[in-house]
């Protein structure tokens, strides 16, 4: 007798609990043996339930051993609640190439047998294995099921490393761990076996241009210029002088001479500061333009 203690997760729409069970299971025992006990154990008034494990949202085929399952302690088991035809479906080929096992992380203990010649694992819905790790990309990594495993990082945000190395697309080999995120999952031989065949050539995903590893200097804002004082000494010497004219020889000349030099010397000033605020207000715009170009070239790189 094999004996499993299993997580058993079922479907959010069936609104049954998730559990923890203990599996004991006779060498005959297939299935649609589990399949009725799991339905038994979480759903006792619902006599005809059967909740059947799945490997990529496909169930497991009812007549299958469990024998063949390749199940171990501590496995994470995706259920949901099978129509009774389901008893009686042909199984057909149980045979995979691959099973993909999380060893560490928040989804720990899930498995999922591939039969397809590649896998792929991410946080979306349509991935072989889906995981709910925050740190792992919609689409995180692809798996050529050869030979030997190649490992594709599908440009995620956090990489993809083997043995703690970075990697854009290596071959591994059977058993090898990879980390996405806060995940690890372990990649292992299935029941299929192929010969050795040529493959193709990989290279690193592109994402348009390639970064540039350099420093750039942003622009010094413009200073703006503190303004020439007024000059009043060269103000008053003109009326000094006009007022000491009139004293000695009255006339219009002497007071249009002590009026209009303050006058113009005023004019020359206030026109001095209008060209200056000018010249700043100009270099401002320039300085702003020019950062708006630092800063557009940064955004299209952490972009790309």
């Amino acid at each position: 007798m094999q004996t499993w203690i299993l997580s058993v997760r079922p479907a959010p729409e069936s609104g049954l609990p998730s559990v923890d069970v203990c599996v004991r299971a006779r060498a005959e025992s297939t299935v649609a043996d589990l399949a009725r006990a799991l339905g038994r154990h979480l759903a006792p008034a619902q006599h005809d339930l059967s909740l059947v494990p799945t490997d990529g949202g496909q169930p497991w085929p009812a007549d299958r051993p469990l024998s063949e399952c390749g199940l171990r302690t501590g496995d994470l088991v995706d259920v949901v609640q099978a129509p009774t035809a389901w008893r009686t479906r042909p199984g057909g080929p149980t045979r995979s190439r691959a099973v993909l096992r999380v060893v560490d992380g928040p989804d720990r203990g899930r498995r999922v047998r591939v039969g397809a010649a590649q896998a792929t694992i991410g946080r979306a819905p349509g991935c072989t294995l889906q995981l709910s790790d925050p740190l792992v990309s919609q689409r995180h990594a692809r798996i050529d099921l050869g030979p030997r495993p190649v490992v594709h990082d599908e440009g995620s945000a956090n990489g993809t490393t083997v043995a703690q190395v970075p990697v854009a697309a290596t071959a591994v080999d059977w058993g090898t761990t990879v980390r996405l995120g806060a995940t690890t999952v372990a990649v292992e031989r299935g029941d299929v076996v192929e010969a050795d065949q040529p493959v193709s050539v990989f290279r690193p995903p592109r994402f348009g241009d390639p970064l540039r590893d350099e420093v750039l200097e942003a622009p010094a804002p413009p200073t703006k210029h503190r303004p020439t004082p007024l000059p009043w000494a060269m103000l008053l010497l003109p009326m000094v002088m006009g007022l000491a004219i009139m004293l000695r020889s009255p006339g219009p000349y002497a007071l249009i001479y002590m009026l209009a030099w303050p006058v113009v010397g005023g004019l020359g000033y206030w026109q001095q500061r209008r060209a200056a605020e000018r010249n700043f207000a100009d270099e401002l715009r320039d300085w702003r333009v020019d950062l708006d170009a630092l800063l557009s070239e940064l955004d299209d790189h952490a972009v790309a």
